[in-house]
């Protein structure tokens, strides 16, 4: 009698390669959360802010770019909102064979004051200075 064993191929699920890193910007200055995983042309990539699933476009929509945007895997926003995007971000990868989906560990945003009033007070400060 003979024992027949299948031997099967499996592969192993993904893990993260990149993970977002926490960041602290001026208010309207751009960032970028990067997010990697093994096999990634077969993951799809989505992006949570404190656990809401965050409004990803194309980089541009009917010509006009986007502030929020997601390019393959990475989220970006051109002008970071002091109101709109503090936070905790999360990059979800979910393989599209399986379903299953791995979070990655929360980046915070954190947003510093505005960027615009920060350099009008350097340039005020720059031309009003008593001369030495």
């Amino acid at each position: 009698m003979f024992e027949v064993h299948q031997q099967h191929t499996v592969r192993c699920e993904f893990q993260f390669t990149v993970t977002p890193q926490s960041r602290q910007v001026f208010e309207g200055e751009p960032v970028t959360f990067e997010c990697r995983a093994l096999f990634d042309d077969e993951i799809d990539f989505s992006w949570t802010r404190n656990g809401v699933p965050v409004p990803v476009h194309e980089r541009l929509n009917f010509g006009t770019p986007q502030r929020i945007y997601q390019s393959g895997s990475n989220l970006h926003i051109r002008a970071v909102n002091g109101t709109l995007d503090p936070g905790d971000y999360v990059c979800l990868a979910t393989a599209r064979a399986s379903g299953a989906r791995v979070a990655s560990p929360a980046a915070t945003l954190d947003v510093i004051g505005e960027y615009r009033q920060r350099v009008e007070r350097e340039v005020l400060h720059t031309t009003h200075s008593p001369a030495a």
